[in-house]
């Protein structure tokens, strides 16, 4: 295991890094020859070898989670280099290798492999697509070094990698401003949540002294002497850190209250959008938090604030899919409450159920991104789906794949989401407390309506006979399919939605779980596995009848009673409500009020006050007018005319002789 699994360690990691290297040093030479046949050359053959690089890493990393999987009773360390010795502190550039890190690597590159070769089609007309596949393949060793790092200022490392890489992919079309917007917009937000995640590790150096995951991992309350004291109460640097590190988790995977970029970050390319919400920016957090596992376990007071965020997470995101037109903001609107999901099995420490839902999400929402980028492609660039309607007889084997997928989303039985997203209600119906029942019900009301939007989603894109446009009309495509080159990573993606919850349930939370997590979670395998069966078998099935019974009404609505639907949006209180749960809850608006405005008027005040009148005043402008005034002065002296430089003359030499005899004075009648 030693060996190979260091060499396929190295190349699983950095094959994408060289891609990205490679693309970059191509694109940097076709702004050179813009017209030659170099520029044709590294536009056509670049991006097969940048796959094919990528193909080396994705093969490497199932191989690496088939050699762990047999040998699974250790945790291994990659030894690469000595970052940095300060005082006590020695970091340690190391690769990591266990259960957790194989899993992300293996489900990571493997994605990403898929969405390079679906964007070989889907941005074949763009000129710049090289810079693109640069984005793309280091945005793909951003991930890897984060899944891999073995302290955490190496997982910060990658942490603040995957954030430039989505400011860069997001605000790709840098031409249009509202792509600008959203890049600055999703870079801000996730600032809040680095900054808090820096001082969370920094709170780590300075109380224990290690960065290390595995001295992290042993760490219990009272292995500092250092207490907070607010307001009469001690509280334990461990707690303290715990929240930190959770709010940074909250930013980058887009929790209630720090999820305002997520839907907006749609304005990047569609692959793009399949990459940041299935495999890399939004499962960071997710994946740290479960990381840190032994951490966090010992603070019931996190894992609290855990459970409540992610049940409203769950529940308003997934009340704000229902209203969404654009084809794009529904899905992403659904990433939000499915990884509502994974933080409640978190809070809940079901750590296993959470890294499971993980895994299958990102297969069948790639599926779903995928098919949504064939459906804009065809409809050149059109994403509003009260536009389309009739696309299923055009695209039909599109439309069966995400008809997979949406049923993955939905948790219909012996698919994917079933076995993981039922699987955390179940232990949220096992759970002791208030806050316990609250998250079942809110799981629960989500799986209600994330059958609803997913089902309205396919019948107003694929099945609706009421669409505003007909074959023939400008701006779409003559009838046809997807590009075989865009059907065949679907396919894929379809296939692994279908199989992967029943095949991979034995090894996530299933009787091999606490051997395949074995040094990587904190083991309370079977404590979980006890809650989960206390739920009676007829509340099993509960959510997946109810869920069966909105995707019915869904299709009644939006199939056969459009009209009533359109009637029932002319209500007053009925529309209000739309047009709330349009605007994503008002969230936008309240943080302008409450934020923006805020802090634009502090600015202006700064600027009017103390910058101008106090800093300029006294500062530059200010040595300025005085030295204009004292030249002006100079000026006078230098008219050329004789009685003035004669006036001059005398007076210096009568000051002067004046000077002498006070002197002469001073010196005369000294004692």
């Amino acid at each position: 295991m030693a060996h190979y699994g260091a060499f396929l360690a190295l190349v699983t990691v950095f094959a994408p890094m060289v891609a990205s290297l490679l693309a970059l040093c191509a694109y940097g030479m076709c702004r050179f020859r813009e017209n030659g046949r170099g520029a044709s050359f590294c536009h056509d053959i670049v991006p097969l070898f940048i796959c094919v690089m990528l193909a080396f890493s994705a093969v490497a990393g199932v191989l690496l989670f088939i050699l762990f999987h047999q040998d699974s009773t250790a945790v291994h360390h990659v030894p690469l280099w000595r970052w940095f010795r300060s005082a006590d502190l020695d970091v340690l550039w190391r690769l990591r290798i266990d259960g957790l890190s194989v899993a992300m690597l293996a489900m990571v590159s493997f994605i990403a492999t898929l969405i390079h070769i679906y964007a070989l089609r889907y941005m074949d007309e763009d000129k710049t697509r090289l810079r693109f596949f640069a984005y793309m393949a280091l945005f793909t060793f951003a991930m890897q070094m984060l899944v891999s790092a073995d302290n955490m200022l190496q997982l910060f490392f990658g942490w603040e990698g995957v954030g430039l890489c989505s400011y860069l992919l997001i605000g790709y079309d840098y031409h249009r401003q509202k792509a600008n917007q959203a890049a600055i917009k999703a870079f801000v937000v996730n600032r809040l949540g680095d900054w808090s995640f820096l001082l969370g590790i920094v709170l780590f150096a300075v109380s224990y002294g290690s960065v290390d995951i595995d001295a992290l991992s042993s760490l219990s309350t009272g292995d500092s002497d250092t207490l907070f004291v607010w307001q009469g109460y001690g509280i334990d640097p461990l707690t303290i850190g715990a929240l930190l590190l959770f709010i940074g988790a909250m930013a980058k995977s887009a929790q209630w209250g720090l999820h305002v970029w997520l839907a907006d970050a749609m304005e990047g390319p569609t692959p793009v959008s399949a990459l940041i919400h299935a495999a890399t920016m939004v499962t960071a957090g997710i994946f740290m938090v479960a990381r840190l596992s032994p951490v966090f376990v010992q603070s019931p007071l996190v894992l609290d604030v855990m459970v409540v965020v992610g049940s409203v997470t769950a529940l308003l995101a997934s009340a704000a899919a229902v209203t969404q037109y654009d084809m794009k903001r529904v899905i992403a609107w659904s990433t939000c409450s499915q990884l509502g999901y994974m933080v409640v099995a978190l809070g809940l420490t079901a750590w296993g159920a959470a890294m499971f839902h993980l895994i299958t999400h990102a297969f069948f929402k790639a599926l779903l991104f995928l098919g949504a980028g064939s459906v804009i492609h065809h409809m050149r660039h059109e994403q509003d789906m009260r536009k389309m309607g009739h696309l299923g007889g055009e695209m039909p084997l599109t439309c069966v794949m995400m008809w997979i997928g949406c049923c993955a989303l939905t948790g219909i039985p012996f698919l994917s989401g079933f076995y993981s997203k039922e699987y955390i209600i179940e232990i949220g119906w096992g759970g002791h407390g208030d806050i316990a029942e609250m998250a079942f019900l809110c799981c629960l009301c989500a799986a209600m309506l994330t059958a609803f939007y997913a089902t309205r989603m396919m019948m107003m894109t694929f099945h609706s006979p009421h669409a505003s446009t007909k074959v023939g009309d400008s701006g779409m495509s003559p009838p046809h399919d997807a590009h075989p080159v865009m059907l065949v990573p679907m396919a894929v993606l379809a296939l692994f939605a279908l199989i992967l919850g029943a095949v991979g349930k034995a090894w996530f939370v299933g009787e091999q779980a606490s051997v395949f997590w074995r040094g990587a979670l904190f083991d309370n395998h079977e404590q979980i596995g006890q809650r989960a069966e206390q739920a009676p078998h007829a509340w099993l099935m509960m959510p997946v009848v109810l869920s069966i019974a909105m995707m019915s009404l869904a299709v009644l609505f939006y199939g056969f009673l459009p009209r009533f639907m359109a009637f029932l949006q002319r209500m007053p209180v009925a529309s209000w409500c739309h047009s709330l749960l349009t605007q994503g809850w008002g969230m936008d608006k309240l943080y302008d009020v409450a934020v923006v405005r805020v802090v634009r008027a502090w600015a202006y005040e700064c600027m009017t006050t103390v910058e101008r009148d106090i800093i300029d005043a006294f500062g530059p402008d200010g040595v300025a007018v005085r030295v204009r005034h004292m030249a002006r002065w100079v000026a006078l002296s230098h008219s050329g005319r004789l009685y003035i430089y004669a006036f001059v003359m005398v007076g210096g030499v009568l000051s002067f002789l004046l000077w002498l005899g006070a002197e002469w004075s001073l010196f005369s009648f000294a004692p």
